[in-house]
């Protein structure tokens, strides 16, 4: 049996009315009903899980593109794949550019190497290129030259 229901609910600015059909039937249909629920979840977290693999595999695949790029292909740590990118990037950056850059500019380039990273793992990874003597600090503070 279907019954319409119309009820009235708070909202901002005043009442709102709401028009449900209620569908009241016997408790095999109920049951049915969990049935067909329970599998639309089953298989919601099945392609969820195929997903899920799918992912893991692009990964692989793309921490495999990027060890084919000269200067990466000896490192093992997927860390590492992407700390050489991003340092990479920056000494570029810093290269091509006939002025300092400031640390936001660096920031940005490096982001383009991985979206993902943050801004205190930057600041690290610009410390290493300092001790390496590949970048300089500029005469102002918070930017930084190529030697």
């Amino acid at each position: 049996m279907l019954i319409l229901v119309a009820f009235s609910e708070p909202c901002m600015g005043g009442l709102r009315c709401k028009m449900a059909v209620r569908n009241i039937e016997t408790q095999s249909a109920s049951s049915s009903l969990e049935e067909e629920i329970a599998a639309r979840i089953a298989e919601v977290e099945r392609r969820i899980y195929e997903l899920t693999q799918e992912r893991e595999t692009l990964g692989r695949l793309l921490l495999k593109a990027r060890q084919s790029r000269p200067g990466v292909r000896d490192v093992t740590r997927r860390n590492s794949v992407s700390r050489i990118l991003i340092e990479q990037q920056i000494v570029a950056l810093l290269k091509n550019r006939q002025k300092p850059a400031s640390v936001a500019q660096l920031f940005k380039a490096a982001r383009s190497a991985d979206p993902n990273l943050k801004e205190g793992t930057f600041r690290s990874y610009l410390h290493r290129l300092f001790e390496k003597g590949l970048v300089q600090k500029a005469g102002r503070r918070g930017y930084w030259i190529h030697p």
